[in-house]
């Protein structure tokens, strides 16, 4: 199965909830941690972020059906 387990999500939800759980618990740790440390630091974080979201949902195909 190895990678291809993202070509249908439906079909896989098994590998998908928690690959998708680790990569957003990833997501987090990387904007909350520098947030306790410095405040400039957690809103480059944040917008950074923001700015891969973006990417991420625009890079993907939509899934039909």
């Amino acid at each position: 199965m190895g990678t291809h387990f993202r070509e249908n999500m439906k079909q896989n939800l098994k590998w998908v909830v928690p690959y998708l759980g680790l990569y957003c618990a990833m997501n987090y740790g990387f904007v909350a941690m520098p947030w306790k440390t410095s405040l400039m630091w957690g809103v480059i974080m944040l917008g950074l972020f923001i700015i891969q979201s973006v990417v991420d949902l625009r890079s993907h195909p939509e899934m039909k059906g």
